[in-house]
């Protein structure tokens, strides 16, 4: 996870994008009901 800010690779940026966004499904999805 070091590198992610020092020279962040293009597979790295996407897993990062990808689990936030799962993580803001879960909570929004929490949070509706």
């Amino acid at each position: 996870m070091g590198d992610l800010f020092g020279c962040p690779h293009v597979a790295h940026l996407q897993f990062y994008i990808s689990f936030n966004f799962f993580l803001f499904f879960l909570i929004s999805h929490r949070l509706t009901n």
